[in-house]
């Protein structure tokens, strides 16, 4: 008895064992653990946000297209060319007649490049640019700009600048008709859409300025014609012409209405 006393005497005052602490190796383990842990916690949050979504795609597309969406613009003046005819969206004719001869001009009109109908006077039709970088001035009274297309007609019913629409849209035309000859006689100019007219005027003596400013919806194929036509008299009717074709770029205020409607559409279905 004595002795089981004794043992839970002894029982009863030994110390309490210490909670074994973990060696290094493990508490490295558990603090790399933890570390992996957050880690693919960071990765998953990453892939979260890396994910294509809808409305961010539709927002950056729509800031794409704003940005390349621009207007192009055609000008009878840069553009012009002897390299061919047609030349690109401009054609050079007469009567409904392409012009079939391009001529680098010589002598006293060296400078002065031009599509010709290959006729004598007074059937000789013109359209040309004065590339010499000066006014060239011809037989005392006739003074081709180099700002301006010349376009004579002669004694056929008109010569014509066409151009034509490559795209469908909204197009603004602006420039105007000169007179360049000084001894000019009258005689009318005129703008057509398809063939129909738009814009009419008169030119009777040099530097009178007709200018235009037209918007019209054009096809893709339609065209617009600066026509010069003849006078009662078939000399002393070479005219300008400045001419500028514009198309319109799209409204931005559309598209972004467009967007914003269809990211809420998108937004309400996540």
């Amino acid at each position: 008895m004595s002795n089981l006393i004794h043992q839970r005497r002894h029982r009863a005052h030994a110390p309490e064992a210490k909670r074994a602490t973990p060696a290094f190796g493990e508490h490295m383990l558990n603090r790399t653990s933890g570390l992996h842990r957050r880690n693919r916690a960071q990765r998953a949050a990453w892939r979260e946000l890396s994910q294509p979504r809808p409305v961010i795609c539709l927002i950056i597309a729509m800031l794409a297209f704003s940005c390349a969406a621009s207007a192009d613009s055609f000008s009878a003046v840069d553009d012009f060319s002897l390299a061919a005819n047609p030349n690109g969206v401009w054609t050079y004719d007469y009567t409904n007649t392409l012009l079939p001869n391009a001529v680098t001009g010589t002598g006293a009109l060296t400078g002065f490049n031009y599509w010709w109908d290959g006729q004598s006077e007074p059937n000789s039709s013109i359209v040309g640019e004065n590339v010499s970088g000066s006014p060239i001035t011809y037989e005392t009274t006739l003074v081709l700009p180099t700002d301006y297309l010349v376009l004579d007609p002669e004694g056929n019913s008109d010569v014509e600048v066409l151009f034509t629409a490559p795209t469908a849209g909204n197009y603004s035309i602006t420039g105007n008709f000169l007179g360049v000859d000084g001894l000019e006689n009258e005689h009318p100019v005129e703008i057509l859409d398809n063939g129909i007219s738009i814009f009419t005027d008169t030119i009777s003596s040099v530097n009178q300025s007709d200018p235009f400013s037209l918007n019209e919806t054009l096809n893709a194929g339609d065209t617009i014609g600066f026509d010069v036509d003849t006078g009662s008299v078939y000399y002393n009717l070479s005219t300008g012409l400045s001419a500028t074709i514009t198309s319109s770029a799209p409204e931005p205020g559309t598209l972004w209405i467009a967007g914003i409607g269809l990211a809420g559409l998108l937004l309400r279905r996540r």
